[in-house]
């Protein structure tokens, strides 16, 4: 595959503040074979010295605003260097990079921008609200740091929800369980040995709050003296002084220690007995998850994404922000329970290993990448597939070609000698429906396949094939092996039949909620409601969408390849949701298509199965795993597994990804499927099998009209037969990987 190109802006990259640790944490650890990660900052210093150590290109533009001459002097290299390089993405940090570098890259026609906010934008001005407001539609996605920040930005910049994605931030938890010779890092703080440490380390600045610790200590020191207290953080701001007088006033001096930064914060957590935040405003504290990853009860004001991660009375406490008394009352509560010190800090060590993790942070940010990048090109390719004269002369060039290919003998010849890997092909709905995306097949074009693959292919069950590759045994020449997706009824009306007819076997992967629930997959809900409307509009504006026209066949595909491609970065509770928004937009009741039968049922399944055609699971609800949060992910797996195998009375055994595409699952998401006791996962891209076969990442070929049929829609055996024999795809198009 080609690797990704990606341009980050950011302001500042100096020292390490939270933003800018992450921003290091991604480009020192993103996947190098997938992507190539480039940093430009407007003012430079440690940071970017780093990055260049460790071979990330950086470029520093000494830029101090973004208005005046020097800015568009500078604004025109980037737009030049943008052109220049090719990025596909680029990732802009801060509300400088943000309007200045989302413009430039816009009009460098840049495919995929992304925004990321990091704060709940407590220094954001007026100007900048309605910049934002302005800005955000030319974002194609906007990364929030945490739930709580996300709500904000929806809130205050009349950001549509859905194009928000939360990613935390996430930690190398090994780091922060360093043995180290506490005694000797006291005596190089000047701390007493004995006494117990309450620590905070943040930089000296007004948000953070210092001022209420230090009062808060006034209250912790009448009633417990063997305590010291350590902050850690920047001390050259306007804020310190403020603070320090405080100490002063307050006669504190000589249990306030304030080390200034520091380079070693995993020892000196390991010294604390509790870490302490009092942030007026947090986007989500790198402090906190380290905090805890040290096995330390932590107390943080409830703030921002601080109860994200701080499960109040479990893993520390909360406390309400600018309240002295509260803090001081949490950390008394603590001082004086040992137990109960040690029992928050396991707890929340516990939590940040399973749900903060520096991998889950990058391959949930890495499956971002993918996934928009890959979406926009999908889009780009149905926006424009059937509806340009461009397609049109391509197909009738490739029909052509694809008759001389086949009745010259070429075709049947290299079927017979090619000796091609087994190829599986992935069918969806067979029936005369809305052919949206392709993706139905009438059943005469079917039949015709069946008949062409029943004579001129070996036609093995996903179960005997898997079997073999796990065996290593050999497989016979010309293989292919027929799935389905999804569980429409039509499969066992029309497609079971012509199965039956040829003895072809098959596999049908099932989403269960459809099933069990009657529950619609969110992509037919929305089919159904923007074709069956009277309606000229989809009017969505007080929910932050656009206002959609579709009033003609061109609009509603468009439409829906919108929603669709919206949808699979939500949960199940998002898209219900959505859902029933979009049908009482068009006039439309929900329970219509509730019982409008378009999914197979218990019955149908089982006759099936007693047929031989093999059952596949395929989540309950057809979500996207990669952006589920860790325990929904397994829901939808394990859950979906367990239901299939209750009724149907056996092990199930395959597996297929929703949507399917490379970006559509990850190492995480395969491994969950190994726990779950499946035996084989299938996609939905041409994967080479140079490298060995996956089980877990199998590759198809999706059936689509374009490759069948012609221009009357009919069945044509020669472009049918040369696609399915990836003649095109070994002489002309290279690895078909999407």
């Amino acid at each position: 595959m080609e690797k990704i190109k990606i341009l980050y802006i950011i302001d500042v990259f100096d020292v390490m503040g939270g933003t800018e640790k992450i921003l290091y944490e991604i480009v020192q650890h993103i996947d190098k074979k997938r992507f190539i990660p480039h940093i430009v900052c407007f003012e430079g210093g440690k940071l970017s010295l780093m990055t260049e150590k460790i071979g990330i290109w950086t470029k520093t533009l000494r830029l101090k605003n973004i208005y005046g001459i020097y800015s568009i002097i500078k604004g025109i290299e980037l737009f030049k260097f943008i052109k220049r390089e090719r990025f596909q993405i680029v990732v802009t940090y801060h509300e400088s990079s943000d309007f200045w570098g989302g413009l430039i890259a816009k009009a460098a026609g840049v495919p995929v921008i992304i925004s990321n906010r990091r704060d709940m934008g407590y220094k954001l001005k007026r100007r900048h609200i309605w910049l934002y407001r302005i800005m955000n539609p030319l974002f194609d996605q906007i990364i929030a740091v945490s739930e709580a920040v996300k709500e904000a930005i929806a809130d205050r910049e009349w950001a549509n929800r859905n194009k928000i994605i939360t990613i935390s931030n996430g930690i190398d938890s090994s780091k922060y369980a360093p043995e180290i010779d506490g005694k000797s890092l006291k005596a190089e703080l000047g701390l007493d040995q004995e006494k117990k440490i309450v620590g905070m380390v943040a930089n000296f600045r007004e948000i953070k709050g210092q001022m209420y610790f230090v009062e808060a200590i006034k209250e912790i020191r009448k009633e417990f003296l063997d305590v010291q207290f350590v902050i850690v953080g920047y001390k050259n701001t306007d804020y310190f002084p403020k603070v320090k007088k405080l100490i002063e006033d307050l006669k504190l001096t000589d249990c306030i220690f304030c080390t200034g930064p520091r380079d070693d914060i995993p020892e000196l957590l390991q010294i604390f007995d509790i870490s302490v935040l009092s942030s007026l405003n947090e986007g989500f504290s790198n402090t906190i998850l380290e905090s805890m990853a040290s096995g330390k009860a932590v107390i943080a004001a409830r703030s921002g994404g601080n109860p994200e991660a701080v499960k109040d009375g479990e893993t520390g406490f909360l406390f309400t922000p600018c309240d002295s008394k509260e803090l001081s009352e949490a950390i008394l509560k603590l001082l004086k329970n040992e137990r109960l010190r040690i029992e928050m800090g396991n707890k929340g060590r516990a939590k940040v290993t399973k749900d903060f993790t520096l991998d889950r942070m990058i391959t949930k940010t890495e499956a971002i990448y993918e996934h928009l990048l890959y979406l926009k090109k999908m889009y780009f390719t149905l926006a424009h597939e059937g509806f340009s004269v461009k397609y049109h002369i391509k197909k009738y060039l490739k029909v052509i070609a694809c008759y001389f290919l086949y009745y010259s003998g070429i075709i049947p010849a290299y079927v017979k000698v090619s000796k091609r890997p087994p190829q599986i092909l992935a069918y969806h709905s067979i029936g005369d429906g809305q052919k949206y995306f392709g993706m139905t097949l009438g059943p005469g074009v079917f039949e015709k396949q069946m008949e062409y693959l029943h004579k001129h292919y070996n036609l093995l069950s996903l179960a005997d094939y898997c079997k073999s590759v796990e065996d290593d045994r050999a497989i016979p020449d010309n293989c292919i092996v027929i799935t389905f997706d999804d569980g429409y009824m039509d499969n066992y009306t029309n497609a079971f039949p012509i199965l039956k007819k040829y003895n072809i076997p098959a596999t049908i992967f099932v989403s269960t909620d459809p099933v069990a629930k009657g529950e619609p997959l969110f992509f037919d809900a929305i089919v159904y409601g923007i074709y069956n409307t009277g309606r000229k509009y989809l009017n969505l504006e007080e929910y932050g969408f656009p206002r959609y026209l579709i009033n003609n066949s061109f609009l509603k595909f468009k439409t829906t390849g919108e929603f669709n491609m919206l949808s699979q970065k939500m949960n199940s509770k998002e898209r219900n949701l959505l859902i029933r928004r979009v049908l009482d937009s068009l006039d439309l009741n929900y329970e219509n298509i509730r019982g409008a039968h378009i999914y197979l049922s218990w019955k149908e399944i089982m006759e099936m199965r007693q047929h031989g055609i093999e059952i596949g699971a395929h989540t309950k609800s057809h979500l996207c795993l990669p952006f589920l949060a860790e325990e929904e992910m397994k829901s939808e797996i394990f859950d979906c597994k367990d239901i299939l195998e209750e009724k149907l009375g056996e092990p199930v055994k395959s597996f297929a990804y929703p949507y399917g595409g490379i970006q559509d699952f990850n190492e995480n998401v395969k491994n969950t499927i190994q726990e779950a006791g499946l035996k084989c996962a299938c996609t939905l891209y041409e994967k080479g099998t140079e490298g060995g076969i996956d089980l877990f990442a199998l590759g198809r070929k999706v059936v689509t009209n374009s490759i069948s049929t012609g221009f009357s829609e009919n069945f044509s055996k020669p472009l049918f037969a040369t696609e399915v024999c990836g003649f095109f795809d070994r002489y002309f198009r290279g690895n078909n990987s999407l």
